[in-house]
């Protein structure tokens, strides 16, 4: 027979098993001024209220290589980064923003039903694949897109 090295009776340490009809008496009685309900069960003391969120049900459809596509091709023409061809730099500014590049790219949409997490999530495989720095502004209310080089 399979031997689990645990005492006979299964209940965890010697002595201790299920919880007899008088100990749970005086566990009541210890709960003096609590609501129990019919199952011996704590009733909860207060109760949230259901709050509805308006998410969507149906599963949307992005091309997450062209999105990548678009939003790398949009910092290449804005932030100074080194071409992959070692010609240079490309671009003018030093950095762009997060708001601004959604504006960019949502202005001229490729695709529809891209949300803001959608570019985000983009944006941060972007980052990690051609070395780019995403920092927070000091009022938290943007994130700046510049070159790590």
């Amino acid at each position: 027979s399979y031997d689990d090295y645990d005492d006979d009776d299964g209940y965890g340490y010697e002595g201790e098993g299920p919880p007899e009809e008088a100990n749970v008496a005086e566990l009541i009685e210890d709960l003096d001024g609590l609501a129990i309900n019919q199952n011996g069960l704590l009733k909860a003391t207060r109760v949230v209220e259901k709050v509805k969120i308006g998410y969507s049900k149906v599963s949307k459809r992005v091309n997450i290589q062209k999105l990548k596509a678009d939003i790398w091709q949009n910092i290449r023409q804005k932030v100074k980064i080194e071409a992959p061809d070692n010609s240079g730099m490309v671009g003018d500014q030093q950095d762009m923003s997060f708001q601004g590049l959604i504006q960019d790219l949502a202005a001229n949409p490729r695709q529809k039903d891209v949300t803001v997490s959608f570019y985000f999530i983009c944006l941060l495989h972007l980052a990690n694949e051609n070395t780019l720095r995403i920092e927070d502004r000091d009022d938290l209310s943007d994130l700046r897109i510049s070159s790590d080089i």
